[in-house]
């Protein structure tokens, strides 16, 4: 995985109020942390660069900080978002060694479908990334999974996956990633997930921010 570079800046003060004025200024506010003492900082990161660059799959890449005159590797390691419009609101970036294993996540991408038999069938993915450990310089962008030999009612799991070397997946083996379903049961289980988010957005609450 190829590191991009971003500019940031220190800030001063935390709090929610700092960080509601961050964002009025096109800023996010961000940590980043590590193991020394000069690897914990306060930073406020340009929000239009971020989210051109990196946006909401950000999760798991590696990204070298440009702060003043040094440069820091690190992970994305979370983002938060608004829970009502989806914005990215706060970002931890975690400070890393190339040489340092680290337990991240990449993305699962399925791959061969335009190959698959022509019998109707739905491709259901249900496992979109997958936990992973493996040295900092080592992560992967993806991770590809061939759906195009899978036929109807055929599921792989993450123990199909098949990780590039010196790549270890830490999720459980048995864990389904993709289903070939029928139209049918792919309409009912397409009509239960709509309903399931219905519900959520009746029952859930503004979640509390931590800036």
């Amino acid at each position: 995985m190829a590191e991009l570079e971003l500019q940031v800046e220190t800030r001063l003060t935390a709090g929610k109020g700092t960080a509601r004025k961050l964002r009025r200024q096109g800023m996010l506010p961000a940590v980043m942390y590590g193991q020394s003492p000069d690897q914990h900082l306060l930073l406020q990161v340009p929000s239009h660069t971020f989210m051109k660059e990196l946006g909401k799959e950000a999760r798991g890449r590696l990204v070298s900080l440009k702060v003043g005159r040094k440069k820091h590797t690190v992970l994305v390691k979370d983002l938060q978002e608004d829970p009502v419009r989806g914005d990215v609101i706060h970002i931890d970036f975690q400070a890393v060694g190339l040489d340092e294993e680290v337990q991240t996540q990449a993305p699962i991408v399925l791959v061969g479908e335009e190959n698959r038999e022509r019998d109707g069938g739905i491709v259901s993915q249900t496992l979109r990334e997958a936990q992973i450990a493996c040295l900092a310089a080592n992560i992967p962008d993806s991770l590809e999974v061939d759906v195009s030999s899978l036929k109807l009612n055929e599921t792989l799991t993450v123990a199909d996956i098949q990780a590039p070397e010196g790549v270890r997946i830490l999720d459980d083996p048995d864990v389904t990633v993709v289903t070939i379903l029928a139209p049918r049961r792919a309409s009912v289980s397409a009509a239960a997930s709509e309903e399931g988010e219905e519900g959520g957005q009746e029952d859930g609450g503004e979640a509390e921010q931590s800036e």
